[in-house]
């Protein structure tokens, strides 16, 4: 298939190039035709110009003209034949020039075509692809992980530009214990991976649990790897299932059965099987403690296009608080303060938010909710703060408690 399209373009080229020189031809070599009827049209002017000065010298000799009158008619001869022969010589400067404007003419088009191609033509997706070919080509034809590496390896030193190669090259040095190699080759396939493709998002997830089984902890490059993934994709498995297990190890069930369900709805057969098993265990937890029947809010949340936490600069760290009230009422029912700040962002509001005493979603048909982002620290809106609501928005709860998903956008600027 690479060898088809390979002679498909050199054929191209070659049909172009001949084109081109059939123009150049025409441009640097004029017909030989013009130049015959160039020099047979000067030959007829010199013959004409013999026989008229014939004909004066011959009636001149017979007395039928006088002296004057011999010299006048010469002279008129000669200045005739003088002007046909600069008219021959202007009309072959103007040809000329029209060649010189037929070769420009031909550098410009062929600039032209080269640069609509480039933007254009997709010569980018097509070295991809074929890079792609090549890499699915050794991993059908190597015989074991160290063969496979290898020429991976060799391949990606000729063409680097091949971010599933890389890909596929990082995945093999995990299962090598090779570490390190491993996340070299993730960044290189970061470099030339095609953003918001399905490699794109695979990719930033795998890398994600890459770097948790190699920290073992939620370090802060796992969090990073993590919020990567979710802003090329917040369905991304990977970073879905990541955001499980936190949850879970903070005995968060409740949130960690919400994002391992996310993530059972774009998962394949053996993932949601695994996912099932840790929503079951998840459930077994929750229920020892007592809340197993209690209704969760799940909220997404995630910043509008035209603010930018980037561009606050403020003395403290800025937070999030997200919470949910009695429709109507100014005193928030739930609350929850986020210190890490990563939007879009999911999380679970349920009884144990409560701000005061217990409290029972079951007798709320509705309730409002909001977000606000501090930068100060503290749960009084300020001027300058970032917030969202939702009001009245009735709760609908299935068959395993959970709400539909409630998705807030914060789009406002406090005054």
């Amino acid at each position: 298939m690479i060898n088809t399209v390979s002679n498909i373009w050199a054929a191209v080229g070659l049909i172009i190039m001949l084109g081109s020189l059939f123009v150049l031809a025409a441009a640097i070599f004029p017909a030989q035709s013009w130049y015959r009827r160039q020099h047979d049209r000067q030959a007829f002017d010199l013959q004409l110009h013999e026989e008229r000065l014939q004909e004066l010298q011959t009636a001149y000799h017979h007395q039928a003209i006088s002296t004057v009158q011999y010299q006048e008619q010469e002279a008129e001869l000669n200045q005739q034949l003088y002007t046909d022969i600069k008219h021959d010589n202007a009309t072959f400067k103007l040809n000329n020039q029209g060649r010189y404007l037929l070769l420009l003419s031909v550098i410009i088009m062929a600039f032209a075509a080269v640069n609509l191609y480039q933007k254009l033509g997709a010569l980018e997706q097509i070295s991809a692809w074929q890079a792609r070919e090549i890499t699915r080509d050794i991993l059908s034809k190597a015989n074991d992980s160290n063969e496979l590496e290898i020429e991976l390896k060799q391949a990606l030193a000729q063409t680097p530009a091949n971010a599933e190669g890389w890909y596929m090259l990082a995945n093999v040095q995990m299962q090598n214990n090779q570490f390190d190699e491993a996340l070299v080759s993730f960044e290189q396939a970061f470099i030339y991976i095609q953003q918001n493709s399905a490699l794109h998002n695979n990719l930033a997830g795998t890398y994600a649990q890459a770097l948790f089984h190699i920290d073992n902890q939620f370090s802060e490059r796992v969090e990073r790897a993590i919020n990567r993934a979710l802003d090329i994709n917040p369905n991304n498995i990977s970073a879905l299932s990541l955001q499980g297990i936190k949850a879970f190890e903070t005995e968060d069930y409740q949130q960690a059965i919400y994002y391992w369900q996310q993530a059972q709805e774009k998962a394949g057969d053996e993932e949601v099987s695994a996912l099932q098993a840790g929503i079951d265990r998840a459930k077994r937890n929750l229920a020892d403690t007592g809340v197993s029947n209690e209704i969760s809010l799940n909220m997404s949340i995630q910043l509008a296009k035209g603010l930018n936490l980037q561009n606050k600069t403020t003395a403290k760290q800025p937070v999030i608080f997200v919470y949910a009230k009695e429709a109507g009422q100014r005193a928030p029912l739930l609350a929850r303060k986020i210190d890490n700040i990563s939007l879009p962002m999911q999380i679970s509001l349920s009884a144990k938010d409560a701000i005061r005493g217990k409290v029972n979603l079951t007798d709320y048909e509705d309730l409002d909710f909001g977000a606000h982002i501090s930068f100060d620290g503290t749960a009084i809106r300020k001027s300058g703060d970032f917030y969202g609501e939702l009001k009245a928005i009735q709760l609908s709860a299935d068959d395993s408690q959970q709400i539909n998903v409630i998705n807030l956008t914060i789009d406002r600027i406090a005054p």
